[in-house]
């Protein structure tokens, strides 16, 4: 905390002042202090055992160019540690093919827009047990090639049991088709 005095003693007065504030020079003027809350977890820190997967929703592999405007990957996190606190998910995507089509309310974008963060469970913890879902939608107007891969890693403000399974990575495969009827 920082604090000062929003009116200050007129520097060029006389008379001396009766409602001013006078504050001793020689005082901090900011107190720092460590404000301990109940978490639930064993020690000081939690540590939590994230995971996340990623699964296609509207979309089989191969994706067929052209078969859908979106591509939509719903990411399940889990938790199967203590509480995790500020969780977040930061998903990469190749931006000379893709790009993110809607941007769900919890998240945000980089500036280059090659990845977006999420903060996962409005802000809340993630306990033990609990499954939070979230859709990602992508554009699929300007796919080319065989592949490409969005990378997705979950992270809390805690410890990591396992980092292992904290981020997954799906691999969407592309292929062309064609269904052509000649009539002559």
């Amino acid at each position: 905390m920082k604090y000062d005095t929003i009116e200050k003693i007129p520097e060029n007065s006389q008379e001396f002042c009766e409602t001013c504030v006078v504050l001793d020079p020689r005082d901090s003027k900011s107190v720092s202090t460590k404000v301990t809350f109940r978490t639930g977890c064993g020690g000081e820190r939690c540590v939590s055992d994230l995971a996340v997967v990623g699964t296609l929703v509207n979309t089989r592999q191969p994706y067929v160019l052209g078969s859908t405007k979106t591509i939509t990957i719903q990411y399940e996190i889990t938790n199967a540690g203590e509480s995790a606190y500020l969780t977040q998910l930061k998903i990469s995507i190749p931006t000379n093919l893709t790009q993110f089509s809607r941007i769900p309310p919890s998240c945000r974008q980089d500036n280059n827009n090659k990845y977006m963060i999420c903060d996962i469970n409005a802000g809340r913890p993630v306990a033990n047990g609990d499954v939070v879902k979230l859709d990602i939608n992508l554009e699929a107007a300007k796919l080319e090639g065989e592949s490409f891969k969005v990378n997705a890693v979950v992270s809390s403000a805690g410890d990591e049991q396992k980092p292992d399974d904290n981020e997954y990575e799906n691999e969407i495969f592309l292929t062309e088709f064609s269904d052509v009827e000649l009539i002559g």
